[in-house]
């Protein structure tokens, strides 16, 4: 009885040692992206851009920038901050610079202080996302996802998702990936894209008569130098057979020597 007590406390307490870890878990993936939108942001340069500034943030955090390309050659002298946020950031760096700065989720939005055509344009902006796939439904890795006749682009994360906030609902988006056919779509005012890529059969086409190329290139390239490698063997073997045949003939010299020797001794 007394063991049939113990196993069911052990069995509750593995129970509820589980349900707590899923807890847990369930808590670390809800902070995970409370984390990410927080990002602590270091940033050293000097004498640089503000292109510069947005690569940076860029890289150490998933925000997206948009902005007139002008902006981007804008000259900041100084900006030295270390663990603090995309706030603090933009504060300093566009201080003094008539710039002003909109922050929306994880996109920011950058305009000349009082244009009212840049507002006009902030206005007419639109968010797309979606996913792109290959032909077998399986995600797509670093695709660049471009608004065409711009600058304004981005990539696809590990699961073939993209981000990408475009100028207007008349934007065209065109995606490109190494070994896939380009294909373009219009946002057409759809907040949610996804695309499906095709393999193109002429630039595999292409890359297969690469690597075959380099593979004949290889094999000279081997042939050649096992040619050379012969082709010294062959010598030292040479030397040294002449070494054998010069050091037998100089043996059979000496002994001829003697030989003369021990005749002209005999007769004497």
């Amino acid at each position: 009885m007394f063991n049939l007590k113990f196993k069911c406390m052990r069995i509750n307490d593995s129970c509820r040692g589980s349900k707590i870890f899923r807890a847990l878990l369930i808590l670390l993936l809800f902070a995970l992206p409370a984390q990410s939108a927080i990002a602590q942001l270091t940033i050293r340069i000097s004498n640089s851009s503000l292109g510069t500034v947005i690569k940076q943030i860029q890289s150490q955090s998933k925000y997206q920038f948009f902005y007139d390309d002008n902006l981007a050659s804008m000259r900041i002298e100084s900006l030295n901050v270390k663990d603090v946020s995309l706030v603090e950031v933009l504060d300093k760096a566009l201080k003094g610079k008539d710039i002003v700065y909109k922050i929306d989720d994880n996109v920011v939005y950058l305009s000349k202080a009082n244009a009212s055509s840049s507002t006009k344009s902030t206005q007419q902006q639109q968010k797309v996302t979606g996913k792109v796939v290959d032909a077998n439904n399986e995600p797509l890795i670093g695709v660049s996802v471009l608004e065409k006749g711009t600058t304004n682009g981005t990539i696809t994360d590990f699961d073939g998702n993209y981000t990408l906030v475009v100028t207007g609902s008349d934007a065209v988006l065109q995606f490109s990936y190494v070994g896939y056919q380009t294909l373009e779509r219009a946002v057409a005012g759809n907040t949610a894209i996804n695309i499906t890529l095709k393999e193109d059969a002429q630039t595999l086409l292409n890359a297969k008569k690469v690597d075959e190329a380099k593979a004949k290139m290889e094999e000279a390239k081997i042939l050649k130098e096992a040619i050379s490698l012969q082709e010294q063997l062959d010598k030292e073997e040479a030397e040294i057979l002449n070494k054998e045949a010069k050091d037998k003939k100089e043996g059979m010299t000496a002994d001829k020597t003697k030989e003369n020797a021990s005749a002209i001794r005999a007769m004497i």
